[in-house]
């Protein structure tokens, strides 16, 4: 077994559960981006409500109740910001079903157990590791999407952040060969 990095950092072993967060992260922020209007990185009950026909599309139908529904999910002022947002439809197991293409995202995302996708995995990681500390700190992380995958997603660092931490919280087995 190899050991998990450190809770503060993103090891080798963890990478490959970081691109797969980010990609679900990134369609995540997408749709929020849609349902927040104004853009203050918050959805209000007006926001939500007016959304109901592109929720519907996304399989979360809430034209019978939209209040109830808002109103579970909501923080206590009243408002859902992305993180909420992220929980709830993590939580529901929803795949959101947007129309993005994400060809060349995922091209840039080596994800797969295969051979070629843990060399470009480790080729990749080598490429934001420019510490050279054999983890990613979350600064590295941020920098490395931004300039190695060139991805450049309006406010990508809400999506960055939650998929490091979400991958270096992981806690599942690591096998012998350090894939999660």
């Amino acid at each position: 077994m190899i050991e998990k990095q450190g809770d503060d950092k993103v090891g080798l072993a963890e990478f490959r559960l970081f691109l797969v967060f980010m990609r679900q992260f990134f369609e995540y922020w997408e749709m929020f981006e849609q349902l927040d209007r104004d853009g203050d990185l918050n959805i209000d009950i007006e926001q939500f409500k007016k959304a109901a026909p592109l929720l519907k599309k996304w399989n979360v139908d809430v034209t019978d109740h939209p209040e109830e529904t808002f109103k579970a999910i909501a923080n206590e002022s009243g408002k859902l910001n992305y993180d909420e947002f992220c929980a709830y439809a993590a939580a529901h197991n929803r795949d959101l079903k947007c129309d993005i293409d994400w060809t060349a995202l995922s091209a840039k995302l080596p994800t797969s157990k295969s051979e070629d996708a843990k060399a470009e995995r480790k080729k990749l990681f080598e490429d934001m590791n420019t510490s050279g500390s054999g983890c990613l700190s979350l600064t590295e992380a941020k920098e490395g999407v931004r300039n190695v995958l060139q991805c450049h997603v309006s406010e990508a660092g809400h999506v960055v952040e939650r998929a490091y931490n979400a991958a270096k919280s992981f806690n599942p087995t690591i096998k012998k060969d350090g894939d999660l």
